[in-house]
C-alpha cells in the first residue's frame, strides 16, 4: 500500500486494511485508485485471487462502474465505483469459500464458545446441554440469519425439526427476539 494520504482512494485503502481482520476467513477488500489513466490496486487483503482482481481491474479500465465478478467455484467478488470531489476510487469484496465463509466462521466461533462455557464438546453433550447451546445462539441473534437453523442442526447432530423443538422450549421473551 502507498503511503500518500488524503486521497479517497487512499482513505479506502486505509480503512480496507484496518478492517481486513474483521472480515472473516475467506473474505477480503480490494480498493484501487481511479485518478490515473489506468486503474491502480491500492490494497489487496489475503483471499483476493489475482485472477479475479485482474479481471476486475480490466472492467474498471474498460469504463464498468458496479459490478459482480466470478472466478472459480466459490469464488466471487463485487466491485462498486466511488467518488468525491472529482476524486474516484473502486471498492471490491471478495470471497472464497461457500459462499458464506464470514457467517460459517462466526457460527463456529459461537458453538466453540458455547462449549467452552458448558465444559463438554458437542459430541459428548446431553440433551440438556444442546439446549443450553441453542439458547446461547438465540441470545447472540444467529437463528436470524438464514438457513441457521439446518447449519446448527448439522453441526449439534440433531435434526433441524429438533432445534425448532428447542426453541419453542425458550422463555417466550427469548422466542419474541427472534421475531
Amino acid at each position: 500500500m502507498k503511503t500518500e494520504t488524503g486521497t479517497l482512494a487512499h482513505e479506502l485503502a486505509r480503512l480496507a486494511a484496518g478492517l481486513e481482520a474483521l472480515n472473516g476467513a475467506g473474505r477480503s477488500a480490494v480498493v484501487w485508485d481511479l485518478s490515473q489513466e489506468e486503474p491502480e490496486v491500492l490494497y489487496a487483503g489475503r483471499y483476493a485471487h489475482a485472477r479475479l482482481v485482474d479481471d476486475a481491474t480490466a472492467r474498471l479500465r474498460a469504463g464498468d462502474r458496479g459490478f459482480e465478478i466470478d472466478g472459480e467455484p466459490g469464488v466471487r467478488g463485487k466491485v462498486v465505483v466511488c467518488g468525491r470531489s472529482g476524486e474516484r476510487a473502486a471498492y471490491g469484496l471478495f470471497l472464497h469459500g461457500g459462499g458464506r465463509p464470514h457467517v460459517g466462521s462466526t457460527l463456529e466461533d459461537l458453538i466453540a464458545a458455547a462449549e467452552r462455557s458448558i465444559g463438554v464438546p458437542v459430541a459428548k453433550m446431553s440433551r440438556a446441554e444442546k439446549q443450553e447451546v441453542v439458547a446461547f445462539l438465540n441470545e447472540r441473534g444467529v437463528f436470524m440469519i438464514r438457513k441457521a437453523v439446518e447449519d446448527v442442526a448439522e453441526r449439534l447432530g440433531v435434526t433441524r425439526f429438533t432445534v425448532y423443538n428447542y426453541l419453542e422450549r425458550l422463555p417466550v421473551s427469548a422466542r419474541d427476539d427472534m421475531l
